[in-house]
């Protein structure tokens, strides 16, 4: 039995609906370039699996990227490791990105929620991605990390242009310019790193500098795993916005309910609604 397609450029225009399509033939989708689970219990089920490994060398691979910035990274990234690595890594993050930290975000994160807001209220409409989305995570993350104001819409355009990366549409047809912003941002977070190690201050990046060091990795991997954070806190939490709020606009009820507290009551009231990272 042929599997299911699930076209790229259909899924960009109307996400909910392809998925919709595929999943109703089959928990496996023709992707054109891989093979996809598209239903949540099978992908739960499989990344519980020892027989699955990690590999995004070889899907990189797959689209001819077999050297360069971008390829050297994620060969080494830890979205490439498995098993005592991966869970090495993840100590080390746990050392230092704690809920602690991130709570200390919270004051400075409503406020420039509400710097960008003010700039677009007043004209009744925006280009929400451009005015807000694309924004503000970048603006959490750097405060989060501790990258000082005058560099931070430097690491913005790099973590835009390394989401090219991640994009099998755009892959090839930016790669040049995704390794160019790579190779400088690594370069940044290195500088970054050694700044912090030698005078410490009260942030992401002070600690990851002191922690890989303890831990022994390189200086290399310092500022690979401090470039994993910007590009993965950014891009991300962007496109979720961006979904969140196309999502919102098609159930009006549930948008009121964000402004007036009664979220979670309406929600239980609506089981088919789309899973949705909500910002409070």
């Amino acid at each position: 039995m042929a599997l299911p397609v699930l076209d790229l450029q259909e899924f960009l225009t109307d996400p909910f609906g392809s998925l919709d399509r595929v999943r109703s033939q089959s928990w496996l989708a023709d992707f054109g370039f891989v093979t996809g689970v598209v239903t949540h219990e099978e992908v739960r089920h499989l990344l519980t699996d020892d027989r699955l490994e990690a590999n995004f060398s070889d899907f990189l691979t797959n689209f001819g990227v077999t050297s360069g910035a971008f390829f050297e990274w994620m060969s080494r990234s830890p979205l490439n490791y498995d098993g005592a690595e991966h869970t090495r890594w993840r100590a080390l993050m746990s050392r230092t990105f704690t809920p602690r930290r991130v709570e200390q975000v919270r004051p400075f994160l409503k406020t420039a929620a509400h710097e960008l807001i003010d700039g677009f209220a007043t004209s009744g409409a925006c280009e929400f991605m451009a005015a807000f989305a694309d924004a503000y995570p970048s603006l959490g993350l750097c405060e989060l990390i501790g990258v000082p104001k005058n560099d931070r819409d430097r690491f913005r355009g790099w973590a835009n242009m390394i989401g090219y990366g991640f994009n099998p549409i755009e892959l090839v047809s930016h790669i040049t310019e995704v390794d160019a912003a790579l190779t400088q941002l690594l370069a940044y977070a290195g500088e970054l790193a050694e700044r912090r190690r030698a005078d410490p201050r009260d942030d992401l990046v002070t600690r990851i500098a002191q922690a890989s060091f303890e831990e022994g990795y390189t200086a290399g991997d310092t500022a690979a795993s401090i470039a994993g954070l910007v590009f993965a806190g950014h891009e991300t939490t962007k496109n979720q916005l961006g979904w969140t709020i196309a999502v919102l606009a098609d159930h009006p009820t549930v948008w009121d309910a964000v402004a007036d507290g009664s979220l979670a009551r309406i929600l239980r009231t609506l089981p088919g609604l789309p899973a949705l990272w909500i910002p409070v």
